[in-house]
């Protein structure tokens, strides 16, 4: 079954991804009409339907209104790349707290180099042009789906930013709200900097009080994943802190840099509503 992206968008709230039933739903982002063509042959008579975009931003409008079981993403595009494109993708999964949904690389660069590139962006498989059908059927048999994945995480964990959080709080403080954002953003770093050397300096008291007033000031902001850290070093018994306190502050690191992202990427769309 094949749906055009090119006309009649399908019209969607907002960030909340429409859910799956039956058939497996695959978004296949390149901007070769050709290529189109071929992988619908491929997959006309089997339980698959396809979403086309032409490029990146097309691909990433309709990821955030739509939910696939898997994207086929080509890796050299204009404007807006496909590495690129599966960054942001993973992004939006991290910071909505959506399934992670296989992506497969799509790329006449064979080298080994080339593959390694699209797996650090996020892609989890690397497909080699021109497309086999027999290799991406197999590819695709192999894979292990969200939507039928028990094991997976589940996807009401702590989202990266709680807007709602953050509007409210916009509402309240009025016109001294993009001061206290912008002050917390430039003091997510120095918080961390405070947990790592109370840690090194082995003052177990003074890594849970700062990782609690980390929390807490996270909170506030609707820095919800981040939040979940910081109470994750907070209550990190004495046994288990040897060996999972590095993991725990890798974490935080990296959820102060989802939050910068997301922040950047949505802020503005996201906190004008009450312009």
């Amino acid at each position: 079954m094949v749906e055009s992206s090119h006309h009649n968008k399908t019209v969607a709230s907002p960030l909340v991804p429409t859910p799956l039933h039956g058939t497996k739903r695959i978004l296949l982002v390149d901007d070769t009409q050709e290529n189109h063509m071929i992988v619908g042959a491929y997959l006309h008579d089997l339980p698959y339907q396809i979403r086309f975009a032409l490029h990146g931003q097309e691909a990433l409008d309709i990821y955030q209104t739509e939910r696939f079981d898997l994207v086929l993403m080509d890796v050299i595009m204009p404007g807006m790349d496909g590495m690129e494109t599966t960054r942001r993708m993973r992004l939006l999964e991290q910071s909505h707290g959506w399934p992670r949904t296989p992506i497969i690389a799509l790329t006449a660069r064979a080298m080994k180099a080339d593959e390694d590139a699209c797996l650090a962006a996020g892609c989890d498989l690397h497909l080699s042009k021109p497309i086999r059908k027999a290799l991406l059927l197999e590819m695709m048999e192999n894979l292990s789906y969200p939507m039928e994945d028990k094991q997976k995480e589940d996807s009401s964990s702590p989202v990266v930013i709680n807007w709602q959080t953050l509007l409210e709080l916009q509402e309240e403080s009025k016109a001294s709200f993009d001061h206290f954002l912008d002050r917390f953003r430039q003091q997510m770093p120095q918080r961390l900097v405070a947990i790592q050397q109370a840690w090194q300096q082995k003052d177990s008291q003074l890594v849970e009080t700062t990782a609690h007033k980390f929390k807490g000031l996270a909170a506030t902001f609707g820095a919800d994943a981040l939040a979940d850290g910081c109470s994750q070093v907070e209550n990190l018994s004495s046994p288990q802190r040897e060996e999972k306190m590095e993991a725990l502050l890798a974490n935080l690191a990296r959820q102060i840099e989802l939050y910068t992202q997301t922040l950047e990427m949505e802020g503005k769309s996201r906190l004008a509503q009450l312009d």
